[in-house]
């Protein structure tokens, strides 16, 4: 009786060449889409089915927020049995626009966006799954109307003013000088409101002065614009107040004093709560630290999602609590 013979070798050479080609294709993916991608509640690995697939994306000169608003997202998806997962490129040079997002979106056949804007857009289309349904967008950050967006949760930027003037008038006493650290704020329409507000809340006190501080060259430029204030005000008995309203702008700053060892001749209001910023919080080199709460954001997010999928409405906008952490030196 004969035995079977295996495959011959040409047959094993065409299945080898096929494993060799899905695996090259997979390689190429990924090198197209670029990105930081995580899972939560991944539903192959724990073997159960999920209602729903929602992305947290955007570019990756906002991971920092994109990251809390995942963590945020994703800590309540086990409650609506939904995968949440997080795409943002990797690096600037990887990059894409808002649109491509939403195309990888359509490629993975999101059934909800959860997207971070930071600047206008022209015309973006709907994005839709593979089977043609609009796929809900829900939008952070910048407000753009051309954004097909079923709910915006944004920040109110007057109310921030108000917030960051108030804490200033309380740090001072009524009685002080405040600077402001400005790195090209005059084009974000949105600072523009805030300044507003911050400006006539502290020119009701006669007493506080304001002075915007236009610095975006060197290190040195910034270091030395601060030791010029510092001396101004030693010599009029005052510690002065520098206020920075970006995260990026406060950690420049606090490491820059850190650095020159000025902590304790400035105090510092700034804007943010990522790991670096608490850690020089705890130490004292921040007096307070004003921000956002992103993973809140992230859950209520989540949450407007789940209400549109399930009865087709949800909020159009939603206020950002502004949140303060007081202490420092």
């Amino acid at each position: 009786m004969k035995g079977v013979k295996g495959p011959g070798l040409y047959a094993q050479i065409v299945i080898v060449l096929v494993a060799l080609l899905v695996i090259f294709g997979g390689l190429v993916l990924m090198f197209f889409l670029p990105g930081t991608f995580n899972s939560g509640n991944n539903a192959q690995e724990n073997g159960t089915d999920r209602n729903y697939h929602f992305l947290v994306l955007g570019k990756s000169s906002n991971i920092s927020s994109l990251e809390q608003v995942f963590r945020g997202a994703d800590g309540i998806s086990a409650d609506y049995n939904t995968v949440v997962e997080l795409y943002v490129p990797e690096t600037l040079a990887d990059d894409v626009s808002l649109e491509e997002l939403f195309n990888y979106a359509t490629f993975v056949n999101a059934d909800g966006i959860i997207a971070y804007v930071d600047t206008d857009y022209s015309t973006i289309k709907t994005p839709r799954r593979t089977d043609g349904s609009e796929i809900p967008v829900i939008t952070l950050g910048h407000y753009t109307q051309s954004i097909p967006q079923v709910s915006f949760i944004g920040t109110n930027y007057s109310e921030l003013g108000r917030t960051l003037a108030n804490e200033c008038i309380d740090l001072l006493n009524k009685n002080g000088a405040v600077y402001l650290f400005a790195n090209e704020l005059e084009n974000n329409p949105n600072y523009s409101n805030m300044m507003n507000s911050f400006q006539n809340i502290l020119s009701v006190y006669r007493g506080m002065s304001l002075q915007t501080l236009s610095v975006s060259g060197t290190d040195g430029d910034i270091i030395d614009a601060i030791r010029s204030i510092v001396l101004s005000d030693t010599n009029s008995g005052r510690t002065p107040l520098l206020v920075c309203v970006t995260e990026e702008d406060t950690i420049r700053c606090v490491q820059l004093l850190s650095e020159f060892h000025l902590e304790s001749s400035v105090q510092l209001l700034g804007m943010g709560n990522n790991e670096t910023l608490l850690r020089y919080f705890e130490r004292g080199a921040i007096r307070e630290l004003v921000y956002i709460d992103q993973e809140k954001i992230g859950r209520t997010a989540m949450t407007e999602l789940i209400e549109y999928r399930t009865t087709g409405h949800s909020n159009n906008y939603i206020a950002a609590d502004v949140e303060i952490l007081r202490g420092g030196k």
